[in-house]
């Protein structure tokens, strides 16, 4: 229950600094907090 929310906060944190690094990195941890983020709306709303 809580691997969503997580995985969404730890990637949104290290998203921002990686992607002043390598753009391209930083943009599919974005992507991936993002989708995080989706998940846990879509399980919360049970």
């Amino acid at each position: 229950q809580w691997v969503a929310p997580t995985l969404h906060k730890v990637l949104s944190t290290i998203s921002g600094p990686v992607g002043m690094i390598h753009p391209g990195i930083g943009g599919a941890l974005g992507a991936g907090a993002n989708l995080a983020g989706a998940v846990d709306r879509l399980v919360n709303k049970r």
